[in-house]
């Protein structure tokens, strides 16, 4: 009925709300799966805005990204070789990303952000190897043979935290 009363109150209030919910999954599949209220879905989905990853979006990757040096300050501006790598990047953690090495750029620079301003990205491991190998069961696999299952020297070969390497295993089923 839209009808609230406070704990306590005489008197209901009509409050004029709206809910704005963000998922990366498929709710649909969910409810499906009996793993979410189809209920809840119905109340939620009255206009439902499906808004692709940046890596699917490439065309908006130097806009948003000019956007958000312009909120940095006046004399934020990118050069084009910070240009042609964030075309080529997939920016795994999407806009959030973007606006984390932008702002970290930002801030080493003083406002021209050039390449050497960009510090390795959040997903990029520290020997330069693509992050989504280490989502990749078979490349795993090989790598911990070739180290007889030694996970510390496995790590130590990809450049990432033994704990990062076991989630990952984990992750791909491999323990």
């Amino acid at each position: 009925s839209g009808e609230v009363r406070r704990v306590g109150a005489q008197k209901s209030e009509f409050p004029d709300v709206r809910i704005i919910a963000a998922t990366n999954r498929d709710l649909s599949q969910m409810v499906v799966h009996k793993t979410f209220r189809e209920d809840l879905l119905f109340r939620l989905q009255v206009l439902a805005v499906n808004l692709p990853p940046l890596r699917e979006r490439k065309a908006d990757v130097l806009q948003i990204a000019e956007h958000i040096c312009g909120t940095l300050g006046a004399t934020c501006t990118i050069s084009e070789r910070v240009r042609n790598m964030f075309w080529e990047y997939s920016w795994p953690g999407n806009v959030r990303e973007l606006r984390n090495v932008l702002q970290r750029a930002f801030v080493l620079s003083g406002g021209a952000i050039d390449i050497e301003h960009i510090e390795v990205f959040a997903n990029v491991t520290p020997n330069g190897m693509d992050p989504r190998l280490l989502e990749n069961k078979a490349f795993l696999q090989r790598t911990l043979n070739k180290y007889g299952g030694n996970r510390s020297q496995v790590a130590r070969e990809l450049g990432i935290p033994r704990t990062t390497l076991v989630y990952k295993m984990k992750k791909c089923g491999l323990m």
